[in-house]
């Protein structure tokens, strides 16, 4: 491609906003004095043209747009545009993005080349267009070209030459940054020193673009150089695991020597202090029916945003059965934030089961958001309302008549047909007092009790003994019989016995 070819072609080059705007106010961009014969030449850009700029504000850009005022015959030399950053619009940073190559061979019209790029309010870049192969083209000489002007395509449009008849755009500060001279320019390294580094992960930037990744102790030294009076700034992108760096000499400018002096300094991440979490039974004794039991779990310190989660479990060691003799317990309860306690509630369920008191044991499980305090465990016992009781009896026998009846202190009676075991209906408690006599004999029988009385000791009685006999009947007696009436007969010589029984009385009596 002749430079009188050259000479007869503008180009034109546009990024696209990435907006719901299909037409935008150009941004003008200098790309360097006017009317310079030869292109400038710095090294990584070959004979290509780069044009330094300021995003003043943040903006975005989908494509360049590439317009050819002359069509060409022969086949062109391939093209690439790249995006570099920089510190001030002059010197040349990392590669952010480069578009696919590209050639001019085409009629009159826009060539659109993809190139997505977000630009950042107040960060520095570099764009550059030049030949793939970094041969020379008089790209100065086209730029130059005065019987063309830019279009109103796009947010942002580069012309050589015309800048003075457009106004600086409201989101970009242009920068000169024609690269001229025809030798290399000197670079410098940037880097320093890691100590203290024991973890994985550690990554520097220098100026928030260039990223080193860094393994191990020692001397390090960023892969991008820059030129003379360049500022730099390091810092740490990415802390390593379990520590933090910190920078120091960690900006400056390029003073023609390499810079050596940064110092990055690591050190272990201190352990934030646990809380530290006890627990125990403030309501210790619950019972049947509904006297609930209660758990207290207290931390050392108030729980922070979002609260302080403890787990717990019930210990195997309980008597108490989940689900049975109290309400499942969660497994974690919530110390509110601000707050240093939290209860376990134990809901007790009632049942017709004679038990024990049994036996609720919590303990409070380990977890990495806080430490065990001690007592990490705590019980709490359920007493049972239904009461043990126990049966009064024994055995009858010689029962032959009908109607026996036995009591039970007094009121528990019960009627008895037939000889053998008996039981009262109504069972005592323990230590309860027990008296079994006859309330009524059986018809023609008399019938006694023994072991009659005595107090329940945790077991039935089964040894009261009735035993019945037949009642014996009276000897027979003959009634007396009446004294008879005497006859006139016997009157006669009932007078005449008692009339010689005087006369003998007399008689003897004159003898004396």
């Amino acid at each position: 491609m002749s430079n009188n070819v050259l000479k007869k072609l503008f180009l034109l080059l546009t990024l696209g906003f990435m907006a719901n705007v299909a037409v935008a106010v150009p941004l003008t961009m200098d790309a360097g004095d006017p009317f310079v014969g030869n292109p400038g030449y710095f090294t990584g850009f070959g004979y290509g043209r780069a044009i330094g700029f300021r995003a003043d504000e943040n903006f975005s850009i989908s494509t360049y747009a590439i317009d050819l005022s002359v069509p060409l015959a022969e086949a062109g030399p391939d093209y690439v545009i790249e995006l570099y950053s920089s510190t001030d619009g002059h010197t040349v940073g990392a590669l952010l993005a480069t578009s696919s190559t590209f050639n001019l061979v085409q009629a009159d019209g826009y060539q659109d080349v993809p190139f997505s790029y977000d630009f950042i309010a107040g960060n520095y870049y570099v764009l550059n267009f030049s030949r793939v192969d970094n041969a020379y083209s008089d790209l100065s000489a086209r730029l130059n070209d005065e019987d063309h002007l830019p279009y109103d395509y796009g947010i942002l449009t580069l012309i050589e030459g015309f800048a003075n008849a457009y106004p600086n755009p409201s989101n970009a500060t242009i920068i000169h940054a024609r690269f001229d001279g025809g030798t290399a320019v000197d670079t410098y390294s940037v880097g320093g020193d890691v100590s203290g580094l024991t973890g994985t992960g550690l990554e520097l930037q220098n100026n928030g673009v260039d990223t080193l990744a860094i393994a191990a102790n020692g001397p390090f030294a960023f892969a991008t150089e820059l030129v003379d009076t360049a500022a730099y700034a390091v810092t740490v992108s990415t802390q390593p695991t379990g520590q933090t760096c910190s920078v120091t000499n960690d900006s400056g400018t390029i003073a023609t020597a390499d810079v050596t002096d940064v110092v990055v300094v690591c050190v272990d991440d201190v352990a934030p202090t646990l809380p530290e979490v006890t627990i125990a039974a403030t309501t210790a004794a619950a019972s049947e029916p509904s006297t609930n039991g209660q758990f207290s779990v207290t931390s050392d310190t108030a729980a922070g945003v979002g609260g302080l989660t403890v787990n717990f479990v019930v210990d195997g060691a309980s008597t108490a059965t989940s689900g049975a003799d109290y309400t499942a317990l969660s497994g974690s309860v919530v110390i509110a934030e601000g707050s240093t306690t939290a209860t376990i509630d134990v809901t007790v369920i009632d049942d017709a089961e004679v038990e024990p008191s049994e036996s609720v044991i919590v303990n409070l499980s380990a977890n990495a958001a806080y430490t065990l305090g001690a007592p990490a465990t705590a019980t709490m016992n359920i007493a049972d309302d239904d009461v043990l009781t126990y049966s009064v009896g024994g055995n009858l026998s010689g029962l032959t008549g009908a109607g026996l009846e036995l009591q039970n202190n007094g009121v528990d009676t019960l009627a008895i047909a037939a000889d053998g075991p008996f039981t009262f209906a109504t069972e005592l408690v323990d230590t309860a007092a027990y008296t079994v006599t006859v309330s009524a004999q059986p018809t023609g029988q008399t019938c006694g009790v023994t072991n009659d009385s005595g107090v329940i000791a945790a077991a039935d009685v089964t040894n009261v003994a009735v035993a019945c006999v037949d009642d014996v009947s009276p000897p027979v007696v003959p009634p007396t019989p009446a004294a008879p009436i005497p006859t006139l007969s016997q009157w006669a010589l009932i007078t005449l016995s008692v009339f010689l029984g005087l006369m003998v009385f007399s008689n003897r009596k004159r003898l004396f």
